[in-house]
């Protein structure tokens, strides 16, 4: 019978431990992956091409749930963590105006939506009322005498 020693019992215990941590570094990176999502990215731009800055980005899926985001001072907008399914993007900046875009993102996909506004038409109305009021100019005596 052979001597037991036990370093060689100690590395032979090491490779297992070995081996099963980086089958659970994977499988986290894995789940890592899995939850990041897809992600909708983009511009809103002004009739001219130019950036509308400060324009509030509105994404709604399916079941209602409402995710936003405001561009920043280029016009840029970023929402992450999306789940993979139907959203529709609007877009929503003072004196703009843009029609709702539908957008189906799959699961960890990176999607570019542009957006170009126009131009609000702006409608004000103002109502002005009066009636006549009926004041006499002068007023004739109640009576009449005679002497």
């Amino acid at each position: 019978m052979g001597t037991l020693r036990p370093w060689r019992l100690a590395a032979a215990c090491r490779r297992p431990l070995t081996i099963s941590s980086i089958l659970f570094f994977f499988m986290l990176a894995g789940l890592a992956r899995a939850a990041s999502g897809a992600t909708l990215a983009g511009s809103v731009t002004d009739p001219d091409g130019r950036g509308v800055a400060s324009a509030r980005v509105i994404v709604t899926n399916a079941l209602g749930t409402v995710t936003s985001a405001v561009t920043d001072s280029s016009g840029g907008y970023e929402i992450a963590s999306l789940a993979a399914g139907q959203y529709e993007v609007r877009v929503v900046a003072d004196g703009f105006q843009a029609d709702a875009i539908g957008v189906t993102i799959a699961a960890d996909e990176r999607r570019e939506v542009k957006v170009q506004l126009r131009i609000s038409a702006v409608t004000e109305s103002l109502v002005v009322s009066a009636s006549q009021i009926d004041v006499p100019l002068s007023r004739a005596a109640d009576s009449i005498s005679s002497r």
